[in-house]
């Protein structure tokens, strides 16, 4: 009779249940009906749209791209034009006048210069100027054209009388900064999806845990008040009541911890993926996809070796010490510079028009002064800077090349350690499923017991409690084994958007 009763109630209770779970879903704005869900799709988007650090990451890459053409359009041609007029005037006497007039005065100095960086960085110039002046109440101008080239030049830089690595030199530097600053996106993308995920796992984990909790603690009430109905009739001691009691404490406590944990992880997740509002509107995954490694994970070690983004930094960054060391070889050289000018004399009158004024350095009877001017700055003494500089060349190139070392050996060393997690992982979701068999026939035998009478409610919910224990720690295996595998993709220098994005 009693379990007749018991089963009329289990019944009613499962029908007041669905009756409810159905009003929420068909609330407006409430419910799994409209909440999207937050798949690996949805974070990939988010992460790329919205994530601070990859953000941060990819102005920078637009940053260094600018200022490396920006480097190159220094080694092209340059074109300058300068223009300086002058308007003034200066008091005359005209004969037969008592009243000196104002004579205005018009001047023009019109210039054009082409100058190109040279390969031993150096700068050859050459630049055309007038200057002309109008000759008052004639409408015409008097013309002072000139031509003038100019090299300079360093000389004797890093023991070379000319050292024609100079240009590329500067070219790799500044190349070299937008490659790394490429590879920082990368790293930033894969290391904020990596974290993104870290995080995704972990508030699941915590809600399947606080489930979890919740359950246990509605069962230990139910115990507490069959050891208290125990006590009553003698077949319980205080001691047992006591007992009960603080375990129930320590459970409700495990409880607010994680509750607690959950809203700081929920924070920073939302933080992770840029989103204003909590995860409350977003249902998140239960399973994750399995990735495939290849076969041999050696494989995987060959790519770091040289696509890791912190061993490819490196290299870069030794490269770019070795460059920015041939650079550095200008700052206590000597500097030769060249000037040519040439000026043309007129037997007669100036030409008048601007083009004829040009024409005329190549016009025949036109003669031309020149003259040449040569110097020489040679730094007798700078307090021993160079050799400091070259001190200083050599102790970093030395500590970019034991950069170079240790993170190909901290990626091997950090392979191993992952390889090894992975199989640790897949032993225990090998054995993990053994023991869900085990506990799901457990709690189906305790199901039939109480069926026949022979068993309780309260053992029956202890089975299915074990084994919902067992499930969370078969989740959380599968969670590992998703993000170890994202690990091992990450230090191979693979992209996991595009990992992510074929699944």
């Amino acid at each position: 009779m009693l379990e007749r009763r018991r089963n009329r109630r289990n019944i009613k209770l499962a029908v007041t249940t669905t009756v409810a779970v159905a009003a929420v879903m068909l609330l407006p704005g409430i419910g799994f009906a409209q909440s999207s869900t937050l798949d690996i799709t949805e974070v990939l988007r988010l992460v790329l749209e919205r994530n601070t650090a990859v953000q941060i990451a990819e102005a920078s890459a637009d940053q260094a791209e600018s200022l490396h053409r920006q480097t190159l359009a220094d080694t092209r041609p340059q074109i300058d034009l300068q223009l300086d007029p002058v308007y003034g005037y200066s008091k005359g006497v005209l004969t037969g006048q008592t009243t000196p007039p104002f004579e205005p005065q018009h001047e023009l100095s019109l210039g054009l210069s082409l100058s190109q960086a040279l390969p031993t960085s150096g700068i050859a110039s050459l630049s055309l100027a007038n200057s002309m002046t109008r000759i008052p109440n004639k409408g015409s101008f008097v013309q002072s054209p000139s031509a003038t080239f100019v090299l300079t030049q360093p000389v004797w830089v890093n023991r070379r009388l000319f050292d024609l690595r100079q240009l590329s030199a500067a070219r790799r530097a500044s190349e070299i900064n937008w490659r790394k600053a490429t590879i920082g996106t990368l790293e930033a993308r894969n290391g904020s999806l990596f974290a993104a995920f870290s995080l995704y796992t972990q508030v699941v984990g915590l809600r399947r845990n606080i489930a979890y909790l919740e359950k246990s603690l509605e069962l230990a009430d139910r115990n507490l008040r069959q050891v208290r109905i125990n006590l009553d009739t003698g077949r319980a001691s205080e001691t047992d009541l006591l007992e009960l009691e603080i375990l129930i404490g320590l459970q409700r406590e495990a409880l607010l911890e994680n509750q607690y944990a959950l809203l700081q992880v929920e924070q920073s997740m939302a933080n992770t993926l840029g989103l204003v509002a909590d995860l409350g509107s977003y249902r998140l995954l239960e399973a994750f996809p399995a990735l495939q490694l290849p076969a041999d994970a050696l494989v995987l070690v060959e790519e770091a070796k040289s696509e890791n983004p912190t061993v490819l930094q490196n290299r870069l960054a030794l490269e770019q010490i070795q460059a920015q060391s041939i650079l550095s070889g200008q700052s206590d050289t000597a500097n030769l510079s060249l000037a040519l000018t040439l000026l043309p004399q007129y037997a007669g009158a100036t030409p008048t028009d601007f083009g004829e004024s040009f024409a005329s350095f190549f016009t025949e009877g036109t003669e031309l002064d020149w003259s040449v001017s040569v110097g020489l700055e040679v730094p007798l003494y700078n307090g021993g800077k160079k050799a400091l500089r070259e001190r200083i060349n050599a102790a970093g190139e030395r500590i970019a090349r034991e950069s170079v070392d240790a993170g190909l050996r901290d990626v091997r060393n950090t392979y191993e350690a992952l390889i090894l997690r992975q199989r640790i992982i897949l032993d225990r979701i090998e054995l993990l499923d053994k023991n869900i068999v085990l506990k799901r026939r457990a709690a189906e035998d305790e199901q039939k017991k109480l069926e026949v009478g022979l068993g309780t409610d309260l053992r029956v919910e202890s089975a299915r409690l074990e084994l919902m224990q067992v499930e969370n720690e078969m989740w959380r295996a599968r969670a590992d084994l998703f993000l170890n595998s994202l690990d091992l993709f990450n230090l191979s220098g693979r992209s996991l958007i595009e990992i992510l994005a074929g699944l």
